[in-house]
C-alpha cells in the first residue's frame, strides 16, 4: 500500500499557502489541535435567513410609520369586547368607517383590475346563458318546426 506525504507551507498567520508532495506515503506531519467545525445555529429553521443589518431579526415586513390614531385603535381592538367602554367601541367604529370610505374613494390598481375582470366574467356569463338558451330552444323547437313544415306541405 503506497503512502503519499504532503508538505504544507504556511504564512506568518498560519494559513496554508502551498501544498507539495514529498514522498508517496501519507502521514500526518504535525498535530493540529484547532479545527473548523460547523454545527449550525441552535433553533434556526431551514430556509429562514437572518437579516444582516440586525442580528437576531428575520427578514419580513419593514417597520412603517403608523399614525397615533391607528396605534390607539389597535390597542383598543386588542381588548375583549366586555373590557371596552362605549367610547372605545365608538372610536373603533368611526375608524373602520373612515378606512372603508377612504378605500372606496381611492381604489388601488388591484381593485380596478378586479372590477374589470368581474365585468368581463359577467359578460361571458351572460353570453354563455344566452347561448345555452338558444341551444335549448333549438333542441326543443326543431321537432315542432319540422311538424309545422310537414303540416303546411300537406295543406
Amino acid at each position: 500500500m503506497s503512502k503519499i506525504i504532503y508538505v504544507a507551507t504556511r504564512d506568518e498567520n498560519g494559513f496554508i499557502t502551498s501544498l507539495s508532495i514529498q514522498d508517496e506515503e501519507l502521514i500526518q506531519t504535525e498535530l493540529i489541535d484547532e479545527y473548523l467545525q460547523h454545527v449550525g445555529v441552535m433553533g434556526m429553521k431551514w430556509g429562514v435567513r437572518n437579516r444582516r443589518d440586525m442580528p437576531g431579526k428575520t427578514g419580513g415586513k419593514k417597520a412603517r410609520n403608523l399614525s397615533e390614531d391607528h396605534k390607539i385603535t389597535a390597542a383598543i381592538k386588542a381588548k375583549h369586547l366586555s373590557e371596552m367602554s362605549n367610547d372605545d367601541i365608538e372610536k373603533i367604529s368611526k375608524r373602520i368607517q373612515l378606512e372603508k370610505r377612504y378605500k372606496d374613494l381611492n381604489p388601488n390598481k388591484v381593485a380596478k383590475g378586479k372590477r374589470t375582470v368581474d365585468s368581463v366574467f359577467a359578460g361571458i356569463g351572460k353570453v354563455s346563458a344566452v347561448t345555452a338558451s338558444v341551444i335549448a330552444l333549438v333542441a326543443v323547437g326543431k321537432p315542432i318546426f319540422e311538424k309545422l313544415v310537414k303540416m303546411s306541405k300537406k295543406a
